[in-house]
């Protein structure tokens, strides 16, 4: 069996760099991170069609998005809630506004509020992004090379838990190397899929289950 690949077209892409897409939970929807005019990093989204096809994608506006970088979105599967990462954040004080923290926004309604970064609980001076959460709502995997991890950038988890977001979890040295693993997805089936430089692979970012 031989898999096609198809270019979503230019309702979709442009020559500007398109990445990190993300699916609705009703298939409805595609956001992704697009490098707006070379220069700043913003959410867009476009809506299918009633052939199948896909309708002009259109920035999501402010909010969520602003001047900094914003990336790695993530849509709650009941649509309330947005997940993402936001970069040249830097204050005096760090944690609230490291290089690249979490922030997240919820919505009724689909109109976007301002989004609110998770604090030091979650962030860092260092690196946070690409937060995926799992189907129930109860957890949020990511991406941190805060300290006491195994080398590069580990996969972490925090469970919402008594109102709050606790103190996130390290996955440990059978998912972690001291090389990198990024872009951890949790399906409905909770199999994680990351990428990884670490593990042993075909070369370069593999992808792992």
């Amino acid at each position: 069996m031989n898999d096609t690949i198809h270019n979503m077209g230019a309702c979709v892409n442009t020559p500007f760099a398109e990445t990190q897409p993300y699916i609705s939970a009703d298939s409805q929807s595609l956001y992704f991170t697009r490098l707006a005019n070379g220069i700043d990093e913003d959410f867009y989204r476009s809506r299918k069609d009633s052939c199948g096809g896909w309708f002009y994608a259109r920035n999501m506006g402010s909010p969520p998005n602003t001047s900094s970088h914003e990336s790695a979105q993530m849509i709650s599967a009941d649509g309330h809630y947005l997940f993402f990462s936001r970069c040249d954040n830097r204050s005096e004080n760090g944690w609230d506004r490291g290089g690249c923290d979490l922030y997240m926004a919820y919505t009724g309604d689909s109109v976007w509020p301002v989004p609110q970064s998770f604090g030091a609980t979650i962030n860092t001076p260092g690196y946070e992004g690409m937060p995926c959460l799992s189907a129930d709502n109860r957890e949020l995997y990511y991406v941190s090379d805060r300290p006491d991890g195994y080398g590069g950038l580990d996969i972490w988890v925090s469970r919402f838990e008594n109102g709050l977001w606790q103190e996130p979890r390290n996955l440990g040295p059978e998912i972690n190397t001291p090389g990198n693993e990024l872009f951890p997805y949790m399906a409905d089936d909770m199999k994680l899929y990351f990428s990884s430089d670490g593990h042993p692979g075909y070369g370069g970012l593999d992808l792992f289950v």
